[in-house]
C-alpha cells in the first residue's frame, strides 16, 4: 500500500530506506511562512537591556576630616593609581546611581558628582571628525592623536568616541590622551545640545539622541541628561544628578578636566 504513495521521482530513494532498516519517508519540518507584515506598522523599539557591571566603589577620604577627596581628573587618577585603583568606570557609577540604592551612602559622604574613568570626544555641535587631523579640545586643547582615531569615525555627523584611556600624559607642552588598546567605542547619535536627555546606550550608557516623542514615551530608566560644549570636545566624565529635578533625574557630565568632583577607585 505504501508504494501507492510514494512520488516516482522518488521511488528509489524511498526503496533503498526501506532496506536499510529506516523510515520510508525523510520528515522534515518545513520551514514556517513568515507572516505577512502590515506595511503601516512600524517596528517596535528594542528595550534597553542593561547588564550590570561588577564592582565596588571605594571613596577616597580626607584622612584627617573625614571628607570626600575632590580633585581635577588628572589628580583623580594619580590619586587611584597610587592607592593601588582605578576610577570607577561610567557603566558603573550607572549601576549605582539609576540601578540600585548603592548612591545613598556615598552621597551622604558627598562624593557625588564624581570622576568616571573614561573621556568622552566629538566634534565641533554638527561637525565631523576629518582624517588626517588630531581631535583638539576647543577649550582646554586636550589631544587624541589623529591616528589613534578609528577609521569609522570619520566624515559623519552625531559620532562621538567613549574612550578608556590608557595614559594622559603631557608631552611637548600639551596633554595627550592615549586610549587603552580596543579601548575606543564609536558612539552614533551623540547629543548636539547641551542640557538635552536622550536615550541611554547600554554599552556605555552614554545618552544619545533619539525622537522627542520616543523620549517622552521611555522610562526615567532609560533616560539620561547630557552636559557638553558646542565646539570640540576631549573631556571626561563626571556622574551626578540634577538635585532641581529630584533623584530620578541622572546625568552625564562631559567636564572640564579642572572640575573638582569626588575621586573614587575600584
Amino acid at each position: 500500500m505504501i508504494y501507492g504513495l510514494i512520488d516516482p521521482g522518488k521511488k528509489a530513494i524511498v526503496l533503498q530506506r526501506i532496506k536499510d532498516g529506516k523510515a520510508p519517508f525523510c520528515a522534515e519540518k518545513p520551514a514556517p511562512e513568515k507572516p505577512m507584515r502590515n506595511a503601516s506598522r512600524k517596528p517596535k523599539e528594542k528595550p534597553v537591556i542593561i547588564k550590570p557591571s561588577i564592582g565596588t566603589i571605594t571613596p577616597f577620604l580626607y584622612k584627617s576630616a573625614r571628607k570626600i577627596i575632590e580633585a581635577g581628573y588628572t589628580k583623580a587618577r594619580a590619586i587611584a593609581a597610587a592607592n593601588g585603583m582605578q576610577l570607577p568606570s561610567n557603566v558603573l557609577h550607572d549601576d549605582y546611581l539609576v540601578y540600585s540604592q548603592k548612591w545613598k551612602i556615598l552621597d551622604e559622604q558627598g562624593y557625588y558628582p564624581a570622576w568616571a574613568r573614561e573621556i568622552l570626544a566629538y566634534p565641533a555641535k554638527d561637525g565631523i571628525f576629518e582624517p588626517g587631523k588630531d581631535i583638539v579640545d576647543s577649550k582646554t586643547r586636550w589631544v587624541i592623536p589623529a591616528s589613534e582615531v578609528p577609521q569609522g569615525a570619520f566624515g559623519i555627523k552625531g559620532v562621538g568616541l567613549f574612550i578608556d584611556p590608557e595614559d594622559v600624559c603631557k608631552e611637548n607642552g600639551r596633554i595627550i590622551v592615549h586610549p587603552k588598546v580596543n579601548g575606543i567605542i564609536i558612539l552614533n547619535g551623540l547629543i548636539q545640545k547641551n542640557d538635552e536627555a536622550g536615550k541611554v546606550d547600554p554599552t556605555t550608557r552614554v545618552p544619545l539622541e533619539v525622537d522627542s516623542k520616543l523620549l517622552s514615551k521611555l522610562p526615567d530608566k532609560e533616560k539620561r541628561w547630557f552636559w557638553r560644549i558646542s565646539g570640540m570636545g576631549v573631556r571626561p566624565v563626571a556622574r551626578g544628578y540634577y538635585l532641581s529635578y529630584g533623584r530620578d533625574v541622572d546625568f552625564c557630565c562631559n567636564s572640564g578636566p579642572g572640575s573638582a568632583f569626588g575621586v573614587g577607585g575600584v
